[in-house]
Order: structure tokens, then sequence, then C-alpha cells
């Protein structure tokens, strides 16, 4: 998921009063004097991504990254390394490690996308090199995760394996892959070679070629087929291939799934849809219009 300027709009931007780094991102997006009581990374990643492609917030986003590594695990509950916890929020601003996470792909594959877009826009290299090993533990879980067939879970003691996830940690190998060529870390083509292997696993296991649309998961090999009458997740999950590139977004396959999310679903017919799914519906249609 990416957030855009339509979300931006919506939020009315700022952070005043927020100390806390994460907050201090989600309160561009969702104002906090609501009372919110709960901090998603995932979702804060999202969030300082679009500032970082708007030109916006630089001190905070540079204080979000520096944040997110500060607060990873070494170990999880799992015994595994990079992984971040969902944050509640306590009185005065205070943020407390709910011990769990809603999954590990899509944290990862998204965060690695915004360092690649930060480092790109004039982020702080300084702190990327002192946290090289952090930044590798990160990438390390999509391929921890990858499954033989390809696909890669969203949880280490789950057998689902979700479209959207799986379009994220394909961009988010591809993003640390670039990353680390720019800074010269010798990481070799694993991480590329493991894009691929996601890419191929979405198209030959996720695809459901007679009806023309994504399966919108796959458990134990068994896929979950998409419901086009189902806007979260069956409907929804479609824009992601397009989104991340996993498909190209000029093919026929593409504006075909994209005109049928269109028709059904266009928010600025009055369908509705929260900020951060409208950043989404706004993104593809920004990448298949000509």
């Amino acid at each position: 998921m990416l957030a855009s300027a339509a979300l931006l709009a919506l939020s009315g931007g700022g952070c005043a009063g927020h100390r806390d780094p994460a907050l201090a991102v989600v309160n561009w997006f969702e104002p906090l004097d609501g009372g919110r009581d709960h901090v998603s990374p995932y979702f804060a990643n999202l969030y300082a991504l679009s500032l970082v492609r708007h030109g916006l917030g630089a001190g905070e986003v540079r204080g979000y990254v520096a944040w997110y590594l500060d607060h990873l695990n070494y170990p999880d509950r799992h015994g595994l390394t990079g992984t971040i916890d969902d944050m509640d929020v306590r009185p005065g601003g205070r943020l407390e490690r709910t011990g769990s996470y809603d999954s590990v792909d899509g944290y990862a594959g998204t965060f690695l996308l915004l360092l690649d877009e930060w480092e790109q826009s004039g982020g702080d290299r300084a702190l990327l090199e002192a946290n090289r090993a952090r930044i590798q533990d990160v990438a390390w879980l999509l391929l921890r995760l990858q499954d033989p067939d390809g696909l890669v879970r969203a949880l280490p003691d789950a057998n689902a394996r979700y479209l959207m996830d799986n379009c994220e940690a394909y961009a988010g190998l591809l993003a640390y892959d670039a990353l680390s060529r720019r800074l010269g870390w010798d990481t070799g083509p694993r991480h590329r070679i493991a894009a691929e292997d996601v890419r191929e696993a979405v198209l030959g296991r996720l695809t459901d070629g007679p009806g023309r649309r994504f399966h919108w998961a796959d458990a134990g090999g068994v896929p979950h087929r998409s419901d086009w009458d189902v806007f979260y997740p069956d409907a929804l999950a479609q824009l992601f291939p397009i989104l991340y590139g996993v498909v190209d977004a000029r093919s026929e396959l593409a504006q075909h799934l994209w005109q049928e999310f269109e028709q059904r679903y266009d928010p600025r017919a009055g369908q509705p849809v929260s900020a951060v799914q409208r950043a989404i519906i706004d993104l593809t249609r920004e990448r298949v219009t000509p």
C-alpha cells in the first residue's frame, strides 16, 4: 500500500504536540486528538512513504526511520529478528509494545520501500549505514518466510500467503536490492532472485485465469478465490499487482482489472472507503491512466 496527495489533503497535515516519532508521522493523516489508542507500524510506513513522495515532513520521516529501527525485535516470540510489534498508545502519548503484529511480510516490505525512496530523496545515509545489520535483518525476513513455491507467508506460524502481502514483498525485495547496491553493500543477487520467484508465483499460483483476476490468498495450497462483489479483501487486492509492478500497468490484464474495479468501487462516485483505501485507488489510477 501507498498513500497519496488525496490522503494528505484529508489529514490537514502537521504533527504539533506529538513528540513520539511514530505518532508524529501518523498524525499527518489520522489526527490523534480524538484519542487514538493503537498504532500499526505498517500504516505508519505507508504514511511516511507518502510524506517522502510529496516532499513533506523530512524531520518526522527521519525520526520515524530511526524509531522503527530502534524498535525491532531481537528476537520476537517466534525467535525472529527484525520484526516489529504494533503499539498501544498510553496516557501522555507513550507507546507500548503489544507483543504482536498483523504480519511480518507486509511490515518488512513496506519499510524497505520507505528506506529506498527516502534514501533516493536525500535521506540520511549515515543513519542507514549505522543500521546496516538491522536493515539486512528486515530484508532477511522476506527470504525466511518464502516457501519453496515462491510465495511468502504473512506469519511464521501460519500457512496463509496473501496477494496484497506478496506484492509488497516483491516490491520490498527489489527496493532492498537497489538500496544495497547504491550503498555498496555486498548482498549479491539473492534478493533480486527471490523477488522474481515471488512474481512468478503470484502470476502462476494466485491467478484465476478463467476469471481474469487474482486469488486474494492461498492457504496450504488451497486458493481463496476473489469475488468482485466483496470489496475487502477480494476486490481491493486486485489493485496490488498493478500498484507494486507485479504486472505492467499498461498490460491488457491490468487495464481489465482496473476497469472492473473502477466500475464498482470508484470513490469519486460516492463509494465509501477509508482514507488509506482511497489512496491505494488513487495511486493505481495514476499508474493505469496514460
